[in-house]
C-alpha cells in the first residue's frame, strides 16, 4: 500500500512539474490580436535571401508576408537585393546600380548559400510579385534612397500591373520616400523602419506602421503605437523565446529569417 501511495505521489508531482509550465505558457500566449509572421527576405534560413526560391519556401511554410528588398539597376530595372554591394551574395565587386539587368543575370546569387542553389538568379520585382500573387502578401522595402522618387513610382506601377495593391505594403528607412508613396497611392500601407525607437512616433504622420528592431521595443512603445492607430512590426527575431515575448507584447508582426520556427511557436 505504501508503495502504491509513493507511486501516486510521484505521478502527481510529475504532472505538477509538467503542467504548471504548460499552463503558464498557454497564459503567456494569450494576446488581443493575431501575430502576423513575415519571412525576412523570404525563408532566408533555408534558401538564399531575396530569391524566388526563398519566396516559394516561405509560401510553402505558410508565412503571412514575405519581406523583400528592392534596388534599381543601371538601366532602371527593379531587382531584389538587400545590400548596395553585390559582393556578399554574388561575389561580384561593385554595386547593383553600376550594372545593367542583363549583366546581373550572369551572376550566381545562390552558390554562396549552398551548392543546392547554384545558378540561382537575381529576380526582378515583377517576378517576385507574380510569384507571390494569390499565395502570400509582400512587404516591399525600398532600399534606393538616392533615386527614391523614381524607384517609388516604379514600385507602385509594378504593384498595379500585377494586381497586387491589396496584398502589398511598402517600407523604407527614408521617410521622404514613404511620403511620395502616400501621394502616389494613399491606399497602400506604408511603414517607417527604425533602429532607434527613442525617436518620437509623432514625427511620422503619413504612415501606417512602424518597423522597429526588436531589442529597442518596449511595452510602452507598443502601446503608444497602437494608441496612435498604427501597427508595429518587429525585426529580426529568430529565437523562440523572443518570439513569445514579442507576441505577449502584442506586436502586429514578427519578422524572422525562420518562418517555420515562428509558425510552430506562434500559430
Amino acid at each position: 500500500m505504501k508503495k502504491n501511495k509513493n507511486n501516486l505521489f510521484g505521478l502527481l508531482l510529475l504532472l505538477t512539474i509538467i503542467g504548471i509550465p504548460l499552463l503558464l505558457l498557454y497564459k503567456y500566449n494569450e494576446t488581443d490580436r493575431d501575430t502576423i509572421i513575415t519571412a525576412h527576405r523570404g525563408d532566408s534560413e533555408h534558401a538564399p535571401e531575396n530569391t524566388i526560391a526563398a519566396i516559394e519556401m516561405a509560401i510553402n511554410t505558410g508565412a503571412d508576408y514575405v519581406e523583400i528588398d528592392v534596388r534599381q539597376t543601371k538601366d532602371n530595372v527593379l531587382v531584389l537585393m538587400h545590400d548596395a554591394s553585390l559582393k556578399r551574395t554574388t561575389g561580384m565587386d561593385g554595386n547593383v546600380k553600376d550594372y545593367t539587368y542583363d549583366e546581373l543575370q550572369t551572376l550566381d546569387a545562390g552558390i554562396w548559400f549552398s551548392e543546392e542553389y547554384e545558378g540561382t538568379k537575381i529576380p526582378t520585382l515583377q517576378e517576385a510579385l507574380l510569384c507571390a500573387s494569390g499565395n502570400v502578401k509582400l512587404n516591399i522595402e525600398i532600399k534606393d534612397c538616392e533615386n527614391y522618387k523614381t524607384v517609388a513610382t516604379r514600385v507602385i506601377q509594378s504593384i498595379s500591373e500585377c494586381n497586387m495593391k491589396d496584398n502589398c505594403i511598402i517600407s523604407s528607412t527614408n521617410y521622404s520616400c514613404l511620403q511620395v508613396i502616400e501621394k502616389l497611392d494613399s491606399t497602400i500601407m506604408t511603414g517607417i523602419i527604425l533602429e532607434d525607437a527613442s525617436v518620437g512616433i509623432d514625427e511620422y504622420q503619413d504612415i501606417d506602421f512602424f518597423s522597429i528592431e526588436f531589442s529597442q521595443v518596449t511595452q510602452d512603445i507598443v502601446d503608444q503605437i497602437h494608441y496612435s492607430g498604427k501597427e508595429i512590426r518587429v525585426w529580426t527575431i529568430d529565437d523562440a523565446y523572443a518570439m513569445l515575448i514579442a507576441q505577449k507584447m502584442d506586436v502586429d508582426s514578427i519578422i524572422t529569417n525562420d518562418p517555420e520556427l515562428a509558425i510552430a511557436v506562434i500559430k
